[in-house]
């Protein structure tokens, strides 16, 4: 079975607040027991690519998220005893989206731009994981009251690379491929 993996979604950044971390009141009022999520600080602008290969699930504004995007993962993966589908969330993004709901995509592709649109304090990537459910076709979130509005902590699934790193290895291989189907037509 594939353990499932997280790579870093901005290059140049330093985690400014952890999963779990309760620095803000904000929690208290959205009934959570702190952060839910690592908040990778960043210049604003700068590219946020996808955590993970899968679809874009939700892509719009989300109140104190700001503008958000949600990408849900295209397999599942075994957590506490289940197989599960993962979904990572990232929040305070600009709103100028280059991908849509439905859109399928893979590691390291662009899909936003970190911002700080709504309750935000600064420019940064605030990225959540998610495990869901699927029933028929329904996605259920596996832990909606576990204190974190069901996210859970993904510092255990960061591989330590870069999105970006993957993107540019995606690159590598097209390019070989392209040289080979060149190769074979002659």
């Amino acid at each position: 079975m594939t353990k499932f993996t997280l790579y870093y979604p901005i290059t140049n950044f330093y985690f400014s607040q952890r999963f779990g971390q309760n620095l803000n009141p904000l929690y208290k009022k959205l009934k959570m027991e702190g952060h839910n999520g690592d908040d990778l600080a960043c210049v604003s602008g700068v590219n946020t690519r996808s955590a993970q290969e899968g679809w874009v699930k939700y892509c719009g504004w989300a109140g104190d998220a700001g503008w958000r995007i949600d990408i849900m993962s295209n397999d599942t993966f075994e957590y506490k005893g289940k197989q599960v589908y993962f979904s990572t969330v990232y929040m305070h993004n600009l709103p100028d989206f280059p991908v849509k709901v439905g859109q399928k995509v893979k590691t390291g592709d662009i899909i936003a731009h970190a911002g700080s649109t709504g309750a935000s304090t600064g420019p940064h990537c605030h990225i959540s994981l998610i495990p869901y459910e699927k029933i028929g076709n329904v996605y259920t979130k596996l832990e909606p009251d576990n204190g974190y509005s069901g996210c859970i902590d993904p510092a255990p699934y960061w591989t330590g690379k870069t999105a970006y790193e993957v993107a540019g290895l995606y690159a590598k291989i097209q390019e070989l491929q392209n040289k080979v189907a060149l190769y074979f037509k002659k």
